[in-house]
């Protein structure tokens, strides 16, 4: 969602990985243009409040990973131009906290191994493809991952059995719901199955996914405590 723009109806952001990217890294081939009717300028102080939705593989239910903020201005009202990446934390700002700003997430936990990689761009007509991870085009010095997230992400590296692909990992998920979808409606079924809207009652926001559940134990790798 765009938050603190000063502007009414601006669309909210939605975005779906691509189905042939990797399941452990997807890729969000998604541009959005935003512009202010009539010209008018957009309040410095706006925010980028972006949510990562996902279907639990224990419960089936649709849960969130994680939440980050992020300024599209910084303080002397330049646009917050290019590559961030930003670490997801496992809540929500508290009600009474306001105005909410990019430090409203501090107080909530960091999702393991879990980042968000985006670029803010001044309008053009056409875009450039997105840059190489190890170009260093990315602001990456406040998600550089610890030594225990190296433990997981090494031991992610090394179980061949999880799916490849998006596209695989949907197919499962399709399998073990007894779904009945024609390979041609596999991407409408996810995005509905990511709907909130569609999937829960109202009034009722989506629950976040316990960090418990993230990683699966592994008898080969064993725990360090």
């Amino acid at each position: 969602r765009i938050l603190r723009s000063g502007v009414e109806d601006l669309p909210d952001i939605l975005a779906l990985p691509d189905l042939t990217s990797p399941a452990r890294s997807p890729e969000f081939h998604f541009r959005m243009t935003v512009e202010a009717k009539d010209h008018q300028p957009f309040d410095h102080n706006l925010l980028l409040l972006l949510r990562v939705y996902t279907i639990s593989a224990l419960t089936g239910e649709l849960c969130v990973i994680g939440n980050c903020i992020v300024r599209a201005f910084s303080d002397q009202e330049q646009l917050n131009a290019g590559g961030h990446q930003l670490r997801l934390r496992g809540g929500m700002p508290s009600k009474d906290q306001t105005p909410l700003t990019d430090a409203s997430l501090s107080h909530q936990p960091v999702i393991p191994c879990c980042t968000l990689l985006i670029r803010i761009l001044p309008h053009r007509p056409d875009v450039s493809p997105s840059p190489d991870y190890r170009s260093g085009f990315y602001f990456t010095d406040r998600a550089k991952p610890n030594q225990s997230e190296l433990g997981i992400i090494s031991t992610f590296q090394r179980n061949t059995e999880f799916p490849r692909t998006v596209g695989e990992m949907v197919q499962q998920l399709v399998t073990k719901e007894q779904a009945n979808v024609p390979p041609d409606r596999c991407l409408a079924w996810y995005e509905e199955r990511l709907d909130a809207r569609k999937q829960l009652p109202p009034q009722h926001p989506p629950a976040h996914l316990s960090v418990h559940h993230m990683v699966c134990y592994q008898q080969q790798a064993g725990v360090r405590v």
